[in-house]
């Protein structure tokens, strides 16, 4: 399968500003310890301890003359469980597919707008023009302090009621950026320059993809 390249996904008059990864460490660390892990934790507990007592349950006593149960009596309840346990498999399954997929996460600015590309399974790139964005902000949390790194968000305008509410769905969000500084600082350029009147120019967003 052909893996798509955001480079070659942008507008033809669009000149590359910046490209960039979230940091590995910090993305993995995030896919483990997230609100999932408790529930995961919780949920494993109490199905280990109904196998458990499942199993003892059904093993004879040492002093009854019956063979001790072969695999086929445990089948259904071994079926079940795997079923059962599936909240347990999507949180392992986000942190393996963190762990894969940490080089497809891609985030991109041009002289234009911001682009997210979101690998895997599926793949998704989204764009958004700087004329749709209100305001950019950068947040750090607990494993962004601890490795470096920060959190920008890129604030899009609210068709309904253009509140300055923290609308998950009107965010785009470059996670987990290493030189977070350098980026927001020219994130916010390219907006305000993007917001100047038409024949108004700054010569400082002429650098190029490398910056």
């Amino acid at each position: 399968m052909n893996e798509i390249k955001i480079e070659n996904m942008i507008g033809p008059s669009e000149t590359i500003m910046w490209k960039g990864h979230p940091d590995k460490k910090c993305f993995i660390m995030e896919s483990i310890f997230n609100p999932m892990l408790f529930f995961s934790l919780i949920w494993l507990l109490f199905d280990l301890t109904f196998i458990s007592a499942l199993i003892n349950s059904m093993m004879p006593s040492p002093d009854a003359d019956v063979p001790n149960p072969g695999i086929t009596d445990f089948l259904p309840y071994i079926l079940f469980f795997s079923i059962h346990l599936m909240p347990v498999w999507i949180y392992l399954g986000g942190i393996i597919g963190s762990i894969i997929n940490h080089k497809k996460e891609t985030f991109l600015l041009t002289d234009k707008a911001v682009y997210i590309y979101h690998g895997g399974l599926g793949s998704t790139i989204m764009r958004i023009e700087y004329r749709d964005i209100e305001y950019i902000s950068f947040k750090r949390g607990l494993f962004d302090n601890i490795f470096g790194v920060g959190d920008i968000y890129f604030n899009r305008y609210n068709e309904i009621s253009y509140s300055r509410k923290r609308n998950q769905r009107n965010m785009f969000i470059f996670k987990d950026i290493p030189d977070f500084e350098r980026v927001y600082q020219k994130a916010v350029r390219l907006l305000q320059e993007a917001k100047l009147p038409d024949g108004e120019e700054e010569s400082s967003s002429r650098d190029k993809f490398g910056y």
